[in-house]
């Protein structure tokens, strides 16, 4: 019993001093989410400066989490000057909800990786948003700040502090372009990312625009363009310029022209779809059947599925795609999806039930006669 106790004990010991052997002081300066500025002559981006002890393996599926205690963690909004490297402090916030908090998590990310997006509202006013979370169990603990930033007069539009209330952040900070030059956090120790870079499209030159000590660690042979290509968003950026652009003069178009609210959006619609902006759905064609071709179908069996679809369904709006391809022979319609119900017919759940995805083609008797509707699918 006595050596139980004993051996429990060094090794409870041994565990001990392996955390201590383990344990690090670390600090980190990170830059998030640059920007340039609205005329491209400044770039503005988020630091965090931090400073903590972590202590453990903290190796993610091989270890439990490490030990971590954070004594320090300050955001603040910079600007940067390109031509000359000087940095100048805009807004500093109040200590982040981690200072102070005692954490178990895993090393690459010690310190908990911020969410942070810079957006230009106008030519003044810089909207801002930083998430943050302390890592608890069994629930995570999540934080954030978000207002505007009046370049102007250098004053929040709102009076800001961290709370609560978690918004999400999507999409990148803008603007991230000038003409052929991106601007690019670089990836650092521990999710600080060490420097702000400007990538070139074409000649793929890189421009360290502002950097930290990490970085000469980080890349001791300097930061080259396949180091932040991976980072670039430019190809995404342009492809939603393209498409807004596009609907934007689509939507010109249809105006000038003096067309009804629902006949511009039919022909954004179309327009967007001939661009490759919009996916096409299904298609729905219509073909009068001559009745030789009806009679013989009808000996093979092959008229099914078949509906009786009657006038006043159609004045009741009950499959207007079908109209639209009945009336129109030959012509491409959109299909659908799942019809209607209406109390006084049962046309809608025999066609709902009969056009499975594998479905292309169904049978429509109207005004004694008989239409062969094709569904055609687009990739």
């Amino acid at each position: 019993m006595i050596k139980k106790i004993i051996l429990g004990v060094g090794l409870v010991f041994v565990i001990a001093v392996g955390l201590l052997l383990l344990a690090q002081v670390q600090s980190h300066e990170g830059y998030f989410s640059p920007v340039y500025s609205p005329d491209r002559s400044e770039v503005y981006f988020i630091a965090r400066e931090s400073g903590g002890l972590v202590a453990g393996l903290g190796i993610e599926n091989f270890t439990p989490p490490a030990y971590v205690f954070v004594w320090h963690d300050r955001f603040s909004l910079r600007k940067l000057d390109p031509d000359t490297g000087s940095v100048e402090i805009l807004k500093s916030w109040p200590a982040s909800p981690v200072e102070g908090e005692y954490m178990r998590t895993y090393r690459g990310r010690a310190f908990s990786s911020p969410s942070t997006q810079l957006r230009w509202v106008d030519e003044r006013n810089l909207e801002y948003r930083i998430g943050i979370r302390i890592r608890t169990q069994p629930v995570s603990e999540r934080y954030c700040v978000s207002r505007t930033w009046n370049n102007l007069t250098h004053e929040m539009v709102e009076k800001d502090e961290w709370n609560q209330e978690w918004l999400a952040i999507s999409g990148g900070s803008e603007p991230a372009l000038s003409g052929d030059w991106e601007v690019i956090a670089a990836r650092g120790e521990e999710a600080f990312p060490c420097a702000i870079v400007a990538l070139h499209s074409s000649s793929a030159e890189v421009q360290v625009l502002l950097k930290n000590e990490e970085c000469e660690r980080v890349y001791p042979d300097g930061i080259r363009p396949s180091d932040v290509e991976q980072y670039s968003r430019r190809a995404d950026i342009e492809r939603i310029q393209e498409f807004t652009s596009a609907q934007e003069r689509l939507t010109a178009e249809a105006l000038a022209a003096g067309m009804t609210a629902y006949e511009a959006s039919l022909h954004v619609t179309r327009g967007m779809r001939e661009l490759g902006h919009y996916a096409t759905p299904p298609q729905l064609v219509a073909r009068l059947l001559s009745e030789p071709e009806v009679a013989a179908l009808g000996r093979e069996q092959r008229l099914d599925p078949i509906v009786t679809i009657i006038e006043m369904q159609f004045t009741v709006g009950l499959f207007r795609d079908i109209e639209q391809a009945i009336r129109n022979p030959g012509e491409e319609f959109d299909k659908a999806g799942k019809y209607i119900l209406h109390g006084d017919y049962t046309t809608s759940q025999e066609l709902n039930a009969a056009l499975g995805e594998n479905v292309e083609q169904f049978y429509v008797e109207y005004a004694g006669r008989t239409y062969e509707m094709k569904i055609v699918k687009y990739q």
